[in-house]
């Protein structure tokens, strides 16, 4: 666990919202600035949800399941994308029972090379995952059964996907890795699954950008909506199911930095944002009914979460956060997945407690929560949190 400390005071202006109009009078632009933030070393989500769900997976000891670079929801089961470590797709009912692996590498029928995203086509019922190096997409039974692959659009490579219903789909690429002007490349890009048409292309890169640079989660699905929320910039895009940005969310209170200041490396970037003392939007944006989350980085280098507290009007400024119920740190990602929040618990973040002395009390109060947590060989617990 990494605790990050404040070196200095930032003052925000009052909360405020106001909406900017485009030529047809179509609401897009909705400007918010946070209020004085208060700090603190955890803050507790548990009280902000109604319902808190702690499923113990039924992992096999020979399964190649380390940790989760996504997690996806649907139709009673989770569907946890390893991309990192375990190199594959691995799905689980809700009871925690698994179901299948879907393993990553090679190149015959049904397989994929490699790995880049997945989404879940809720109309259809099956996984989408984004692969052979965001050229194609391989479609999957919720049993984890192949069913058919689909080449995107030529000379294109996609590293992020999102499904929006109504037979659509919103990917995300990377821009070229270096030029100092404006060029037609868009980041976002909207795509009908059935014919695999180009309905709309978003978001020219920013003017000036030097460094390609993402994030963790810069496109989810949320509320029934596509979010793309780019690591270092200052805003939110909205999108609909028929290819059309709803509005745009301007964070004024954070550094408008989407171009990273026209520096040439990441860390020329880094080093003026501790000199201006800068509070940056690095990504991982979920809004919820009750919170508002917003991974930041604090002066170039200090990793902080932003919470914005709707019931209380605060807006928090925390080191990390934290679930009550099983007195646990939720570090360093959250998930979003439409309405649901999500956390993966791993095998390794639970080897100090349980290899080491004085943790019985965290052990006791996860049992209570997760009866058979002790027995089981593995140590997986899928947290999910909904209003």
């Amino acid at each position: 666990m990494k605790n990050y400390l404040i070196l200095f005071c930032i003052t925000f202006l009052q909360l405020s919202c106001s909406l900017r109009n485009d030529q047809n009078g179509k609401e897009i632009l909705e400007e918010r600035n946070y209020g004085q933030f208060t700090e603190s070393g955890q803050f507790d989500i548990v009280p902000f949800f109604g319902k808190s769900t702690y499923v113990l997976l039924d992992v096999p000891e020979e399964l190649d399941l380390y940790q989760a670079d996504k997690i996806l929801a649907g139709d009673g089961l989770y569907f946890i994308m390893d991309a990192e470590l375990g190199n594959g797709i691995f799905i689980f009912e809700e009871t925690g029972d698994f179901v299948a692996e879907i393993p990553i590498g090679g190149n015959g029928p049904g397989e994929i090379p490699d790995l880049e995203d997945i989404t879940y086509n809720f109309d259809t019922k099956t996984l989408l995952v984004l692969g052979a190096y965001g050229r194609k997409l391989f479609e999957y039974s919720p049993s984890g059964e192949f069913i058919r692959d689909m080449s995107l659009p030529e000379n294109r490579f996609f590293n992020y996907i999102a499904y929006a219903g109504n037979d659509l789909i919103y990917l995300h690429t990377l821009p070229s890795p270096s030029y100092a002007q404006p060029n037609d490349e868009r980041m976002v890009t909207a795509i009908q699954l059935s014919s695999m048409e180009i309905i709309a292309e978003h978001l020219p890169v920013p003017e000036g950008l030097r460094y390609n640079i993402t994030g963790e989660k810069p496109l989810t699905f949320q509320s029934g909506k596509v979010v793309f929320a780019r690591a270092f910039g200052n805003r939110i895009h909205v999108f609909q199911n028929d290819g059309n940005l709803e509005k745009e969310i301007l964070l004024t209170s954070l550094a408008p930095t989407d171009n990273l200041y026209e520096k040439e490396t990441l860390k020329q970037f880094m080093d003026l944002l501790a000199d201006k003392n800068e509070l940056a939007f690095a990504d991982n944006y979920m809004e919820t009914e009750n919170l508002d989350f917003l991974l930041l980085v604090k002066s170039g280098a200090l990793t902080r979460w932003g919470i914005w507290d709707k019931k209380n009007g605060k807006f928090n400024l925390t080191n990390t956060l934290f679930d009550s119920n099983i007195n646990m740190p939720l570090l360093p990602h959250l998930e979003i997945d439409d309405r649901k929040v999500m956390k993966l618990l791993d095998d390794e973040f639970f080897e100090m407690y349980l290899n080491e002395d004085g943790h019985e009390a965290y052990l006791r109060k996860i049992e209570e929560m997760v009866p058979g947590f002790r027995d089981n060989t593995r140590k997986f617990i899928l947290c999910i949190y909904e209003n």
